[in-house]
């Protein structure tokens, strides 16, 4: 087998960032497009398979991805589409908070990418429960788990997605039981579950099909648990510029981490117990640098000197 490559699958928006009224900062965006960058700079393969509209925005995102090395083979202009925006606004602690505006045009039917077993795809965020997407969420996913890929899933359910009608919910929950690795922030579980405690979060998450869970609680730390280990790791106080892409940044540092360390190992349940604490430090690590700047993803100084994980 190759070199694992990545795939990361889902929204790609406009993100614009507000604070005290007034716009501070604009950059390509979306949960899926923050993951790509950070793991390009990097240095791994990594496709984003996504689209935007055929517009001006749709055009510098474009631009945005080929400059920063991602290939866009499964990446999709969509004529007389609009590019989604996201609008974040921070408040006094540089929290975001978010509203949506979404390019709802129908989406043509995907080919599923030749997935090799060592790959991996992320996938998630309320672009998975779209009606309009899910034909080719359960394609592709499908298409990594018949391949032996490794598939992690990030709800990424915020609270202006919620409640979930009773479909999105349904949608939620096979998604869960698709994947290996669920990585799930506190806010995503009380958004969908309303709770918060680690174990009592696995083992809820756990009856649904995960088998693992990197859970981050925001400013406190991170938690991985499985069935057999159970590991906690701090966050390093700071004073935060903006939060925005943080939970995308922790989500590289997690495919990153299995991405080296996967050929050392026999299974996916061999690496991470003896890698998961290690693989958390380091996302922890690139999240916190995230946090101290406006953009969603690492420096390439940050970047060069953590290629040799």
């Amino acid at each position: 087998m190759g070199k694992p490559r990545i795939f990361t699958f889902g929204e790609t928006v406009l993100d614009i960032l507000f604070k005290n009224d007034k716009v501070f900062s604009s950059m390509p965006g979306g949960a899926m497009l923050n993951t790509a960058v950070n793991l390009a700079r990097l240095n791994q393969e990594v496709f984003l398979i996504s689209e935007a509209g055929d517009d001006l925005c749709g055009g510098f995102i474009l631009n945005f991805l080929k400059e920063n090395r991602i290939n866009t083979d499964f990446f999709t202009l969509h004529n007389g589409e609009k590019t989604s925006i996201a609008i974040a606004s921070l408040d006094k602690s540089n929290e975001a908070f978010y509203n949506f505006y979404t390019s709802k045009g129908i989406k043509k039917d995907r080919e599923a990418p030749n997935f090799s077993a060592n790959d991996l795809l992320l996938f998630g965020s309320f672009y998975s429960l779209r009606e309009e997407n899910r034909s080719n969420i359960v394609k592709i996913v499908k298409a990594a788990k018949e391949a032996g890929a490794i598939v992690v899933y990030d709800p990424n359910i915020r609270e202006a997605h919620c409640p979930l009608s009773e479909q999105e919910y349904s949608y939620l929950l096979e998604n869960i039981a698709f994947s290996d690795i669920i990585r799930a922030s506190n806010e995503d579980i009380m958004n969908v579950f309303g709770i918060k405690g680690s174990l009592e979060v696995f083992r809820q998450l756990n009856e649904l099909g995960a088998k693992n869970l990197f859970y981050t609680f925001g400013s406190i730390g991170a938690w991985f648990i499985n069935e057999k280990i159970d590991f906690f790791s701090p966050s390093k106080p700071i004073i935060p510029i903006s939060s925005v892409g943080a939970g995308d940044t922790f989500n590289a540092g997690i495919l990153f981490g299995i991405a080296q360390s996967i050929e050392e190992e026999s299974s996916l349940e061999n690496l991470l117990a003896k890698k998961a604490l290690k693989i958390m430090r380091f996302a922890i690590e690139m999240a916190t640098v995230v946090c101290l700047s406006l953009e969603n993803y690492i420096p390439e100084n940050f970047a060069k000197k953590s290629i040799n994980f």
